[in-house]
C-alpha cells in the first residue's frame, strides 16, 4: 500500500484516517479474520472515498459566541456518478433552514458590501 495514501493500515490491523481507526467500525472478529490482502483493499477502498486535492480549496474556521465554526469549500472537476448525486441531493437537500440564512446572511454581506463600495467612490470622486 502506498506511504501516503489517505487510510494507513497501522501495526494493530486497523485502517486510520487522521488518527482515527476506520476497521473498529466494523463488528468484533470481522477484522481478525482478514489477511493482510484484504486489510490493504479495504484500505485502499476507503481512501478514494476520503476527500481527494481539489482545485478549489478554501478552509476557514472562526469562532462566534463562545463557539468555533468551520466553512469549507471546495471546487472541481465532478466526478461523481449520476446516481450518487441524485442519492447526496436527497440526503442533503439545499432548502434546509440552515441553508436558508447561511444564503440570507451571504446576501446581505455582498448587499452592505456593495453599498460601503458606492459610498466610496461618491466620497472619492467628489475630490
Amino acid at each position: 500500500m502506498e506511504k501516503n495514501a489517505p487510510f494507513q493500515i497501522d501495526g494493530t490491523g486497523s485502517a486510520t484516517a487522521g488518527g482515527s481507526s476506520i476497521l473498529t467500525a466494523l463488528p468484533e472478529g470481522i477484522v481478525d479474520n482478514l489477511n493482510d490482502e484484504q486489510k490493504d483493499a479495504l484500505a485502499k477502498t476507503l481512501g478514494k472515498r476520503a476527500w481527494g486535492s481539489h482545485p478549489l480549496n478554501v478552509r476557514l474556521s472562526f469562532p462566534f459566541f463562545g463557539t468555533r465554526y468551520y466553512l469549507a469549500m471546495v471546487g472541481g472537476q465532478e466526478r461523481r456518478s449520476e446516481g450518487r448525486i441524485e442519492e447526496e441531493r436527497n440526503h442533503h437537500p439545499l432548502s434546509t433552514a440552515a441553508h436558508i440564512f447561511f444564503g440570507m446572511g451571504l446576501l446581505t454581506l455582498f448587499g452592505f458590501a456593495a453599498i460601503i463600495t458606492m459610498v466610496l467612490q461618491s466620497a472619492l470622486s467628489e475630490y
